[in-house]
């Protein structure tokens, strides 16, 4: 069996060289299994400067325990795993290769991929593909104020998003972000009902039926909070979401499919070449 020794006379010579006051000593052994080493140029670049003597050695002795558990692990299985199961070189082979074609593709794409994507290309995506963008619970405009059960402008604020979202006088605004626990204006981005509902700690069936059935003025108190919802604006689930909404995601799905084809198309190219030049022959009797 090999033995696993951890040597912790690391204190003062480790502690100090992570401050860098003091030039490497060399090849101090602070851990052993077997022939195994962890030396203390090893933990160098692991432990941050400027620590307490106390974080310093916890974050050592966490970094020893990893190392010889990770080993004895290892040593472990190359006697408990036949040798079968311990050939993993196909594996890494297959890993390796995996990772130089994930990254000659993303050079290839950085170099190849026009990443301008027009008004009009966004649009057309939109119109070509309206299924796709139906909402999923609906979406809302408006706006929100939380505020304390206690407040003695409670009245005041409810009075004020009743009726239309606005303050009586001055700066609406204003008002709204000083008086408020928490308050958010928006009236000029549609927002998912789930992520308001989230807000206003109901549910979205619970809002969707509050708008509904009550209008544009939804309230939901408990004993600490009163929190406000008022709507400007409302598109019901399952309705077609609109085009502003879904600009940024349909970039993002026309370069994806931009990178698709460019992939595809390199794809082919390169095996083309390769017939073509002979660095690839494939038999023609190939099939049995």
């Amino acid at each position: 069996m090999c033995s696993i020794s951890v040597i912790f006379i690391i204190a003062a010579a480790l502690l100090t060289g992570c401050s860098g006051n003091e030039p490497d000593s060399g090849s101090q052994v602070i851990a052993q299994i077997g022939s195994l080493r962890l030396c203390r140029e090893d933990l160098q670049g692991y432990l941050p400067h400027n620590l307490t003597y106390e974080d310093s050695m916890n974050l050592t002795r966490r970094y020893i325990d990893s190392w010889a558990l990770n080993r004895l692990l290892v040593l472990e299985a190359r006697r408990e795993l036949s040798k079968q199961e311990t050939d993993v070189e196909p594996l890494v082979e297959e890993y390796r290769n995996q990772l130089l074609i994930y990254r000659l593709e993303n050079k290839y794409i950085a170099r190849m991929l026009d990443t301008t994507v027009t008004l009009d290309e966004k649009q057309e995506y939109y119109r070509n593909r309206s299924s796709e963008f139906k909402t999923e619970n609906g979406l809302i405009k408006g706006c929100m104020a939380i505020m304390y059960s206690s407040s003695p402008l409670l009245a005041r604020t409810r009075s004020l998003l009743m009726r239309s979202g606005r303050a009586e006088s001055g700066n609406p605004e204003e008002f709204l972000y000083n008086t408020a626990y928490k308050y958010h204006n928006f009236t000029e981005n549609w927002t998912d009902i789930s992520i308001v509902a989230r807000d206003m700690e109901t549910d979205t069936a619970t809002l969707l039926n509050g708008i509904r059935n009550s209008g544009p003025f939804f309230e939901n108190n408990d004993s600490v909070f009163c929190r406000f919802l008022y709507i400007t604006d409302f598109i019901e689930k399952g309705e077609l979401s609109p085009f502003e909404y879904n600009a940024e995601k349909i970039t993002t799905y026309i370069l994806s499919n931009r990178k698709q084809k460019l992939l595809a198309d390199f794809h082919r190219e390169l095996v083309n070449k390769a017939l073509d030049n002979g660095e690839l022959k494939i038999a023609d009797d190939y099939e049995n």
